[in-house]
């Protein structure tokens, strides 16, 4: 590696999975990507221009990360909440 290049890989961890999030697998990355050259552009400093970057960014993530873990939830209790539901109008 030449020197003074640096690789900047985007980690998969910080997507959200899920059906309600098709496509946000693709979409998370290239938003970080313009995210994190515009923050380059504003800032003249690698640590203010992180910085920048994870205060736009980390909301948007832990938003599709709280959606993704909410939909796993209900498809995971699927089947008890549709029983629940269903004994419940039966009863009525």
């Amino acid at each position: 590696m030449p020197s003074g290049f640096r690789e900047c890989g985007y980690d998969r961890r910080c997507v959200a999975h899920g059906p309600l999030l098709d496509g946000f697998g693709n979409q998370t990355p290239l938003e970080d990507a313009i995210t994190l050259f515009e923050s380059f552009r504003k800032h003249s400093g690698v640590a203010g221009a992180l910085k920048s970057f994870e205060l736009t960014r980390k909301p948007v993530i832990e938003a599709y990360q709280a959606a993704a873990y909410e939909s796993m939830t209900w498809f995971e209790n699927a089947r008890q909440l549709c029983t629940s539901v269903r004994l419940s109008w039966l009863m009525r």
